[in-house]
C-alpha cells in the first residue's frame, strides 16, 4: 500500500518529519523522516518508518503548524575546561545556520563552527558566540570558568645510577607512568624517556617527560674468602678507574 503524506515540519535538529495516514507497517504509528533535507537531491536520505510513536497514532498528534523557526534555540556547549589544554566548543543547533564566529576575548575569535581554544591561565573567561542566519544573527555568551591543571616538572634529561628512584610530589589524585606504574616513585634500570601523567582535584590532568641515561655499574672482583695467619697480611688492589670511589 502506498504512503499518505500529510503535515510536515523542519525540527530543531534540521530533519523534517512527516505525518503518513497508511503505508507499510501500519503506517500511521510512525512518523516518515527525511534525514538531511538540505543535500542535493539524489543524496537525499527518506525514511518512511523513521521515527515510532510508542503506539501513538499519528492523527491524534500530528506535526505542528508552527514556523519552525520558533523551534531555533541557538546555544554552545563545552567540556569541562582546564588551563592548557584545548576545549572543543561545539553549536547545539546547527539547523539553518549560515556562518558562526566566536569571540573568546581580546584579538581571539574564530569562525570555525566547532572550533578548539585553549586558555593559557585558570579564571573566568566571556565567551561570545555569534550565530548567523539566512534572516536574523542570534547572539549566546556564556561564562567559562576554567579549572587550573596540575604543575609536574620531571627536570631535564640527564644521567642517573641504576636503580635510580624517580619521585615527584604528593597531593595528585592519580599517577601514571608509560611504564604502566601508578605510584608517585618508579626506579629507572634501564635508560630511556619516562612520562608521567597525573590528576589533580579538579580532575585535570598533565603530563611530563625526562630522558635518563643509566650509567654502567663498576665491576669489582674480589675474592669470597681469605684465611690470614696471625701475623701475615694481604693487599687488596682495585685497579684505579677514572671517576670511580672506593669506600672501605
Amino acid at each position: 500500500m502506498a504512503s499518505d503524506f500529510y503535515e510536515m515540519q523542519l525540527a530543531p535538529d534540521g530533519k523534517i518529519y512527516i505525518t503518513k495516514g497508511s503505508g507499510q507497517a501500519d503506517g500511521t504509528k510512525y512518523l516518515g523522516i527525511i534525514e538531511n533535507p538540505n543535500d542535493p537531491a539524489n543524496s537525499i536520505i527518506a525514511s518512511e518508518l523513521g521515527l515510532y510513536l510508542g503506539g501513538t497514532d499519528a492523527f491524534i498528534a500530528p506535526t505542528p503548524t508552527f514556523i519552525q523557526n520558533y523551534f531555533f534555540k541557538t546555544s554552545f556547549s563545552f567540556p569541562k575546561p582546564c588551563s592548557g589544554e584545548p576545549v572543543h566548543f561545539k553549536v547545539t543547533n546547527e539547523a539553518g545556520l549560515d556562518s558562526v564566529r566566536w569571540d573568546f576575548g581580546p584579538e581571539n575569535f574564530s569562525t570555525a563552527l566547532q572550533p578548539y581554544y585553549t586558555f593559557d591561565e585558570p579564571g573566568e573567561y566571556d565567551v561570545t558566540l555569534l550565530a548567523f542566519y539566512p534572516y536574523r544573527t542570534d547572539t549566546i555568551r556564556k561564562q567559562v570558568t576554567v579549572l587550573p591543571s596540575p604543575v609536574l616538572d620531571l627536570g631535564l634529561e640527564t644521567t642517573v645510577c641504576f636503580g635510580h628512584k624517580l619521585s615527584v610530589a604528593e597531593g595528585f589524585n592519580s599517577y601514571l607512568w608509560n611504564t604502566g606504574d601508578s605510584s608517585r616513585s618508579i626506579l629507572i634500570t634501564q635508560p630511556g624517556n619516562y612520562i608521567l601523567t597525573v590528576e589533580n582535584e579538579h580532575s585535570c590532568f598533565t603530563n611530563d617527560s625526562v630522558f635518563l641515561h643509566v650509567a654502567e655499574l663498576p665491576v669489582i672482583e674480589l675474592p669470597d674468602s681469605m684465611q690470614l695467619g696471625t701475623n701475615d697480611s694481604i693487599l687488596v688492589d682495585a685497579t684505579y678507574t677514572s671517576g670511580i670511589i672506593y669506600t672501605i
